[in-house]
């Protein structure tokens, strides 16, 4: 009853002083920080057991129990400035200074909380964890296998003897093996960036053909096809040619890749294959042999992709070769060269005809 009469004395006379407004408007902020401050710290345990621990949607997050002290604590510490806020206290300055500062810093963690806690991530339970390991050790077991696969494949590239070319899907080369380099005598450096028909198709290569792989790789679609091509040296040489397109994930155009092999060899066996036939069916046509000899050297020049065919007879009366027929020319050499040529004679050792009587040797010049 003591302590009701002193305070009631100390509200009397309060009232009775002129600074006793202040005291009064400094109470009602006093109770607002109080209130502020509770509001916030309910606001920050909700956020922490609506986000964290989602009672409603999972059971199994880890560390509940300091998570719910944690809650609980801030909620205590809400309830308890809210009842002083209510409470019919005194207000004294330094109190009421303390609260207004809380109440700002209360609320600063709120804001701060509301925007953090979109990007945070609720810890996963142990059972997820060994889940995401094991999906990671998958991936990176499917990687090695996947860089291990890729190394065997570029090793085998380096080291075939067949040319592999990667354009993009432009046709513009961007990587070419070892064995490019041998077969065409062009470095990397030399052709990153030509597209292939540029670099190794010539005069005496097929229009028909090289119109075929355009059309083909503007369709985007993979073919095989025979071409002849030339080194970097002008020497002429048959590839087979096998393209194939890349396409990536979405289905579109990526990449060409081209595998090219040397296949002069046997283009020479079956055009001399074909030369014995037509040879076979010429001589089977004609009565005479003077009368086959042209028809000879043409099928046999033009065939076998010679630049001169001739034909020399010996006159034993005379002691010389003498021409059987007018020397067969292709277009690189002319006709001029052939007509020159038949009126001329070559006796044992002269010129190449000469040399070949006298020795009884075959003889070949480049």
């Amino acid at each position: 009853m003591s302590t009701l009469l002193a305070w009631n004395h100390a509200r009397v006379w309060a009232t009775a002083q002129p600074l006793a407004i202040w005291h009064w408007e400094f109470s009602g902020l006093h109770r607002s920080a109080d209130l502020s401050i509770s509001l916030a710290c309910l606001a920050i345990s909700v956020f922490l057991v609506l986000h964290y621990l989602r009672p409603w949607r999972r059971q199994d997050v880890p560390y509940q129990s300091i998570v719910w002290m944690i809650a609980g604590f801030v909620l205590l510490c809400g309830i308890s400035f809210f009842l002083e806020a209510i409470a019919d206290s005194p207000a004294n300055p330094l109190t009421g200074a303390i609260s207004l500062a809380m109440a700002a810093a209360s609320w600063t963690a709120v804001l701060t909380l509301a925007c953090l806690v979109r990007g945070i991530k609720a810890p996963c339970h142990p059972r997820e964890f060994e889940k995401e390991i094991a999906e990671r050790q998958r991936a990176e077991e499917a990687l090695r296998e996947s860089e291990s696969t890729a190394r065997k494949l570029a090793l085998a590239a380096s080291r075939t003897d067949n040319a592999v070319i990667i354009t993009d899907a432009e046709v513009r080369i961007e990587w070419v093996n070892e064995g490019f380099t041998r077969m065409t005598g062009y470095s990397a450096e030399e052709v990153l960036g030509r597209k292939p028909g540029a670099v190794l198709q010539g005069p005496e290569s097929d229009p028909a053909t090289i119109a075929l792989m355009r059309e083909r790789n503007k369709a985007g679609v993979g073919f095989q096809s025979e071409v002849l091509n030339y080194d970097k040296w002008g020497r002429k040489y048959w590839a087979a040619i096998e393209v194939q397109p890349i396409h990536d994930d979405a289905g579109q155009l990526t990449n060409f890749i081209a595998v090219e092999s040397d296949i002069t060899e046997r283009k020479r066996a079956e055009r001399r294959m074909e030369v014995q036939h037509a040879t076979m069916q010429i001589l089977v046509g004609c009565n005479r042999l003077d009368e086959a000899i042209p028809n000879l050297l043409s099928t046999i020049g033009r065939l076998l992709d010679f630049d001169v065919a001739e034909c020399w007879m010996v006159d034993r009366q005379a002691g010389v070769l003498r021409s059987a027929a007018t020397p067969w020319t292709s277009q690189r050499i002319g006709p001029e060269w052939a007509r020159a040529r038949v009126e001329r004679e070559f006796p044992p050792g002269v010129g190449l005809p000469g040399r070949v009587w006298s020795t009884g040797c075959s003889a070949w010049i480049a």
